[in-house]
């Protein structure tokens, strides 16, 4: 009986601690648009960044849709804030019945903002994240 006790206390603790993760739908929809600035491969490694951090950070989202807002805004937005290689990408997705507590349970989440910078080593980092800019 002991035995079976730690065996679902193990499973318990699994079901919690992975279970909420986000995750990107097997259907997402990724449109890398058209860029004169940067290649599909820079394009696809931005974008790769921003799926693990989608994975790590929105617990109990879905991920349906992210599009490369383009050149001419990506530059707009790294203007304002003063970085040079910068991505904006639109992301859309969905919250389910654990989604934080800051976020509206079971709700939909059109063109959340996600603004990537290039660091000193070429690498694409998050640099924010939201629903607008200034």
């Amino acid at each position: 009986m002991k035995r079976f006790r730690i065996i679902m206390l193990s499973v318990v603790l699994c079901v919690i601690f992975t279970g909420c993760k986000g995750t990107i739908s097997n259907d997402v929809e990724i449109d890398y648009g058209v860029s004169t600035k940067y290649s599909r491969l820079e394009l696809e490694k931005a974008v790769n960044v921003i799926k693990k951090d989608f994975v790590r950070s929105f617990e109990d989202c879905t991920m349906e849709r992210l599009v490369y807002a383009g050149d001419k805004q990506s530059k707009e937005h790294g203007e304002y804030y003063t970085k040079a290689d910068t991505l904006l990408f639109f992301m859309d997705y969905k919250t389910g019945n654990f989604s934080s507590d800051t976020l509206n349970k079971n709700s939909e989440y059109p063109e959340w903002q996600i603004m990537l910078v290039k660091d000193a080593s070429g690498v694409w980092k998050i640099y924010s994240s939201g629903c607008g800019y200034g």
